[in-house]
């Protein structure tokens, strides 16, 4: 399948969905042929995964040391959190390749915040050529940062050169407590 026609059916099937109905008539779930979810109430759709689709220009990714962007904002409340499962990337590779040390990374409120996934390397977004890669979520033990963004940034210094719109696609849950 080519990429133009996975990008539509993720925007089709996935971006800003938090679940979607079945279209068979008086389903059952049965935790067989589907997983049933073990919240009393399925209108609390904040504890339920959601997707941010987020494309950024070539000058967005170059300031990405000095001006980190937000993947996601903060919710709001003083006992919300922000749970990252995973985040896939998509450079659209528009003729010139980025250059420096510039692993991508992922983390809370701005570009010194806790880490939320592990690291996009810097031969992805150096790439000459359109390129995926995808970070996991934080697999060990780090406390959450309620009421907080999540944000992209570089760690060392902007990238230069570079004419590549960059996309990101953040699967992640809202827990309030």
């Amino acid at each position: 399948m080519d990429e133009a026609k996975v990008l539509q059916l993720i925007d089709q099937y996935m971006v800003g969905a938090q679940f979607r109905v079945s279209p068979i008539p008086f389903h059952t779930h049965n935790n067989i042929d589907s997983k049933s979810f073990p919240f009393q109430n399925i209108s609390d759709a904040k504890q339920y995964a959601v997707y941010n689709k987020i494309t950024l220009t070539p000058t967005q990714v170059k300031a990405l040391h000095s001006t980190p962007v937000t993947l996601v904002p903060s919710q709001g409340g003083s006992k919300s959190i922000i749970i990252v499962d995973d985040i896939t990337a998509y450079l659209n590779y528009a003729g010139t390749p980025y250059t420096g040390a510039n692993n991508l990374e992922f983390r809370y409120t701005d570009g010194s915040g806790t880490k939320v996934t592990a690291d996009m390397t810097s031969t992805f977004l150096n790439s000459a050529a359109s390129a995926y890669s995808y970070a996991p979520g934080v697999t060990s033990t780090f406390t959450p940062v309620t009421n907080a963004p999540i944000v992209v940034a570089v760690p060392v210094a902007n990238p230069a050169a570079g004419t590549s719109p960059l996309t990101f696609l953040v699967h992640y849950r809202v827990l309030a407590f």
